[in-house]
């Protein structure tokens, strides 16, 4: 009876010990499920944030290119008066050299 008692003990504290052992296991599962979904949420956050950049810089990108544009706009017209000053310059200055040839 005495042994009978002594293994029987044995036994369910063996079986105490495997039940802490699988609750530790199933905590620290538990525990790593939590840092894994923390990390994905994190991860989540990241693309977002990545995405509204990524959104700024498109419209930053937009009004430069705007911006560009109406400088090419508004400097056209002058470039386009100084090539016909330009142009009318050079023909003054071959009618300047024509007439002092003409005087030499």
């Amino acid at each position: 009876d005495r042994k009978d008692d002594q293994i029987a003990n044995l036994i369910n504290n063996q079986q105490a010990s495997t039940d802490r052992k699988h609750g530790d296991s199933q905590r620290e599962r538990e525990f790593f499920a939590m840092q894994i979904a923390e990390r994905e949420r994190e991860r989540d956050r990241e693309k977002e944030r990545a995405q509204e950049y990524k959104a700024e810089l498109e419209e930053a990108k937009r009004e430069a290119t705007a911006r560009q544009r109406e400088y090419e706009a508004s400097v056209a017209p002058l470039n386009d008066a100084k090539t016909k000053a330009e142009v009318e310059l050079a023909a003054t200055l071959e009618k300047l050299r024509a007439a002092e040839d003409k005087l030499a």
